[in-house]
């Protein structure tokens, strides 16, 4: 392993106060992705991951009269298998640590406190897959949501993507746009996967007093912390997800003026997603996301057997929670979701990704 990846003196320095205790760290580099919390798992029906058939086509019917056959006809279907991907992480700390450069308290302490990132390491990770995996590009992980939804000629989920500005070229970083992604989970909806016989979730192994070989092939003995998590995506039903990409994000006039993009029908243009002049701010509508989401869940098939959860940026939960406080605007609401507050549009809570303030940084428009 490269030196640095692993723990050195001048780690260990950062960590201890100047009494030699064990200093709580901020972390700012946590995100509040709580997808995977919401995501049921269930057991793959495949080897390699779940396979999912979709009716394409319904059988052609006659009108029949007398001493005139009829042609015979089938329906159409497709599958394809959704698989898993095998996400791993490896922690090393030199044992020699342990009552030297630290006391042995601290050393648990300091392994403990590397282990929580690893986990939000790969809880980051995860929930970035989710929505943007695509094994187009990565085949060793699965593909998210963003991918599946991202072409409106899609035989299969093409009616489940809504474009609030066309003419968006992909992975155009110097355009910001947002998304609202509305998901039905459920076992005949959409949900997580993992290998059939296996555990589900995240697996962490401790391999203490293992020898492990520096950069110019010595022995030395370090506790090792091995991670691994097996999962994936599948989505049974097309009309049980939706997302509305590419709502754009102010300063709106400059790219209506250019040309270069146009506005999908009934949405209204305006220059700036909140006036700020007038206390507490007014959101203005950019484009009209309440109308946005009335014809995203009209053309989705109703959540009976499962939950339905909003999810979006930071920005646009913003806009929506200042919209919700317009007393006339009865689609939205507060209300509670996994004990905490959250905005609810038609009672569906909608959930904060901090995933999608970045979309950009994903090469996916939108």
């Amino acid at each position: 392993m490269a030196k640095g990846n692993l723990v050195s003196l001048v780690d260990v320095a950062k960590r201890v106060d100047q009494n030699g205790v064990y200093a709580e760290i901020a972390e700012v580099l946590n995100q509040s992705n709580p997808i995977i919390q919401d995501m049921p798992f269930h057991e793959a029906n495949a080897p390699r991951g779940n396979r999912v058939t979709y009716r394409t086509g319904l059988p052609q019917v006659h009108w029949a009269r007398l001493n005139k056959g009829i042609s015979a006809s089938k329906s159409n279907v497709t599958s394809r298998e959704d698989t898993i991907g095998w996400l791993e992480g490896r922690s090393e700390v030199d044992r020699r640590h342990a009552g030297r450069s630290m006391t042995h308290e601290n050393y648990l302490k300091y392994r403990w406190d590397e282990d929580q990132t690893f986990l939000e390491s790969m809880s980051q990770e995860m929930a970035k897959t989710i929505l943007f995996g695509n094994e187009e590009y990565q085949a060793e992980a699965f593909t998210g949501f963003f991918p599946r939804l991202s072409n409106p000629n899609d035989p299969i989920f093409g009616k489940s993507l809504t474009l609030a500005v066309t003419g968006v070229a992909q992975g155009n970083a110097s355009d910001k746009f947002d998304n609202l992604l509305i998901v039905d989970w459920g076992k005949r909806y959409c949900h997580g996967i993992y290998p059939f016989n296996t555990p589900a979730g995240l697996k962490k192994t401790d391999h203490p007093n293992e020898p492990v070989k520096d950069d110019a092939g010595g022995t030395y003995y370090a506790d090792v912390s091995q991670f691994e998590w097996c999962m994936g995506l599948t989505v049974k039903h097309p009309k049980h997800v939706h997302r509305i990409a590419n709502i754009p994000i102010a300063p709106f006039d400059d790219i209506v003026s250019s040309g270069a993009y146009t506005l999908s029908p009934k949405e209204t243009a305006v220059s700036e997603m909140f006036d700020t002049t007038v206390t507490p701010p007014k959101v203005l509508s950019l484009p009209d996301l309440p109308g946005m989401l009335i014809r995203a869940f009209n053309s989705m098939d109703p959540c009976t057997s499962g939950h339905r959860v909003i999810y979006t940026s930071q920005r646009i939960l913003t806009a929506l929670d200042l919209l919700a406080q317009n007393k006339n605007n009865v689609q939205l609401s507060y209300g509670e979701w996994a004990g905490q507050p959250v905005t609810m549009f038609r009672g569906v809570p909608i959930r904060k990704l901090d995933i999608l303030d970045n979309v950009d940084d994903f090469g996916i428009a939108g």
